[in-house]
């Protein structure tokens, strides 16, 4: 097996963890303790670095489980619905046009949320990179695996993609655009840029 790598890694070992689903850290580290994982075919370790253009040769047939299972079943209605709401997807991620009224991830005095809903619709896991709040709509992406999730929160985290919010209100504000503060219950200083759309 050969993996092209197409951006610069820290490690060897985490980065085919993230990129062979289901496969240990564990029996990773020892197949690339016994030479079977090599950068550019050439002796690594795991703490080896990659860089974009090197290949990574694995001589080992890994067998791959999907041991997905979802906790829901969807109707036809519900799969019609949520597949209506895919705007884009690909081998890596999905965008959807979330709904008001659904929490991305389950909590305390959630049991099905969005993300499971999505699972069932692909059967398969997805991956939560940023969230949006329950009662607010708009553009949300799922990582299929574990590299895009990880891959995606970079660009998140680098400011690569930007989040913009679109709100109805009944107050008129005087100035087109102008810097909101405020202070939360934990003493931080809330900023935030609005544009009027005339």
């Amino acid at each position: 097996m050969l993996i092209k790598i197409d951006q610069n890694f820290k490690r060897l070992d985490k980065f085919l963890f993230q990129h062979l689903e289901s496969i240990p850290l564990s029996l990773i580290q020892r197949l690339i303790r016994k030479y079977k994982i090599k950068i550019n075919n050439k002796k690594s370790k795991a703490n080896s670095k990659l860089i974009s253009g090197d290949i990574i040769y694995i001589y080992y047939n890994f067998k791959f489980k999907n041991n997905f299972q979802s906790i829901i079943k969807l109707t036809h209605n519900s799969t019609k619905e949520f597949t209506n709401r895919i705007i884009f997807q690909n081998k890596d991620f999905m965008i959807i046009n979330k709904p008001r009224g659904y929490s991305v991830q389950r909590g305390t005095k959630v049991n099905i949320s969005l993300k499971d809903y999505y699972e069932s619709l692909i059967n398969s896991q997805l991956y939560i990179v940023h969230r949006l709040d329950k009662d607010t709509s708009g553009l949300m992406i799922f990582a299929k695996n574990r590299l895009s999730a990880s891959k995606i929160s970079k660009l998140f985290l680098n400011n690569k993609i930007n989040k913009f919010y679109i709100a109805a209100t009944k107050k008129e504000f005087k100035k087109n655009t102008a810097l909101l503060t405020n202070i939360n219950n934990q003493n931080k200083n809330l900023k935030l840029l609005y544009r009027k759309f005339i």
